[in-house]
């Protein structure tokens, strides 16, 4: 080899590295600055809100973003429902935009799957949103960033509470959760379930309702996944520790309503809009339907009632819950 080629060589070489260090350095830097949003970004904002009917009504409805005419069809269902009974907002329980997110709060998608589906003109209300695992397949800051631009979209952070009080002196609890973090590989990192645990102990509200994307009990087809799996481990063994009436859920892409026990129920409304699964009742489930709709909730004084609709606004199933008693002990926080 010439001396030329020695030195030709050498200095491809030396390119190859600088080049191979650069792109470390990039991803070690994108790596880094991910992890560090999960980590430090704001994880909890209270909504402390009056209302002045004796109860509160919402809906609630997962698995929405097809952008097909079957969110349509479930929508106009929805606005139909919203026309001759007013409520107050609607929970949306994940998977907001399918097949992978979207990239900022500029997406096209937001128009095409939330703007256009749920027009301001026929639903003129705050629509509170937590991620689901194909929302976490985009930029999951985007939903949350979305907020600071949109006159209904509300995702404060990936793990929020709020409040509504009601003039008799009823408060009304919900704590919407990021449950595909629970089930991710970044969970160890997460405070979620710490958060939830102080929050639950010091909550007196009359009625405690969490909601995620993942559910903690299902009849459909992820009853035997490991992401309900970890969630039936970890979350509901703490539900049911501090009383919550109500876990709300979509992920699986049809209508349940299931005794979790121990006073727990699991609602599944994940008939949004995206292609069915089908389902197999258990022993536990008190309704069970692979059909599109969604769910209607009044929570009162006494009484929770909970409604499902299909998506021609038929009512499938009716069920009331009764309020427990704020005055229950506060159980010791495990060590």
């Amino acid at each position: 080899m010439t001396e030329n080629s020695k030195i030709g060589r050498n200095i491809r070489l030396t390119l190859i590295r600088r080049v191979a260090l650069a792109v470390f350095i990039g991803l070690l830097s994108y790596t880094t600055y991910r992890l560090h949003r999960f980590i430090d970004r704001p994880i909890s904002i209270k909504i402390n809100l009056s209302h002045p009917a004796e109860q509160i009504c919402f809906a609630a409805l997962g698995d929405t973003g097809s952008g097909d005419s079957n969110q349509a069809r479930v929508s106009e269902a929805l606005q139909g429902a919203f026309r001759q009974s007013p409520f107050e907002m609607v929970l949306l329980l994940g998977d907001q935009f399918y097949g992978s997110g979207v990239t900022d709060k500029l997406d096209p998608q937001w128009q095409t799957k939330f703007e256009d589906m749920y027009p301001f003109s026929k639903l003129p209300i705050n629509f509170y949103a937590v991620l689901g695992n194909h929302d976490y397949d985009g930029n999951i800051w985007a939903s949350i960033d979305r907020s600071d631009i949109s006159t209904r979209w509300s995702s404060p952070g990936r793990f929020y509470t709020f409040t509504y009080s009601l003039p008799s002196g009823e408060t009304i609890q919900f704590f919407a959760l990021d449950s595909a973090a629970l089930t991710r590989w970044h969970r160890r990192l997460d405070s979620q379930l710490s958060w939830l645990e102080s929050e639950l102990e010091e909550s007196s509200a009359n009625w405690k309702i969490v909601f995620g994307h993942h559910p903690v009990v299902t009849d459909g087809k992820h009853r035997e996944s490991r992401h309900v799996v970890a969630m039936n481990d970890q979350l509901k063994p703490l539900l049911q520790r501090f009383g919550v009436q109500l876990y709300m859920s979509g992920h699986d892409h049809n209508l349940q309503f299931i005794d979790a026990g121990e006073g727990l129920f699991q609602l599944i409304s994940g008939g949004g809009g995206a292609k069915l699964h089908e389902v197999m009742p258990s022993a536990h489930s008190l309704f069970a339907a692979s059909q599109f709709g969604f769910t209607l909730l009044c929570a009162g004084k006494e009484k929770l009632d909970i409604k499902i609709y299909s998506d021609t606004q038929e009512l499938l199933f009716n069920k009331s819950l009764d309020a427990k008693p704020t005055s229950q002990p506060k159980l010791a926080r495990r060590g």
